[in-house]
């Protein structure tokens, strides 16, 4: 059977996925995730975040249910459960923050930016 032939059917018949279009579609997803998880919010990454969105540290644990005295102890250089920091960093990209890791964007250290102008 050729490539052209191995096609996936969806509900709707006029819509088909080949397995090429699968196989591309899971590296970029997978990939997608893998740096989702090998990124680790920084310390400052947290406080760069919070002043552009003008949230303070009972803001942020109100919105993530971390308790603020947890929140200024990591910012602080202390130490937070992976969980937790998961937690923070979708909190923060929910809210429009883009965390940037050192040389991703431009030739540097690590930053945060603001996606958008609406603040949450």
């Amino acid at each position: 059977m050729s490539s052209a032939a191995r096609v996936l059917h969806c509900h709707d018949a006029s819509q088909k996925i080949s397995y090429s279009q699968i196989a591309r579609l899971s590296f970029f997803f997978n990939s997608q995730l893998a740096k989702i998880e090998s990124f680790m919010l920084k310390p400052s990454q947290c406080r760069a975040a919070r002043a552009l969105l003008d949230w303070t540290q009972k803001d942020l644990a109100e919105k993530t249910s971390i308790s603020a005295v947890s929140i200024r102890a990591f910012e602080r250089g202390g130490e937070m459960r992976d969980s937790n920091l998961r937690l923070l960093t979708l909190t923060f990209e929910a809210a429009g923050i883009t965390f940037q890791s050192e040389g991703e964007i431009t030739d540097g250290g690590i930053g945060v930016r603001l996606r958008s102008q609406d603040r949450h």
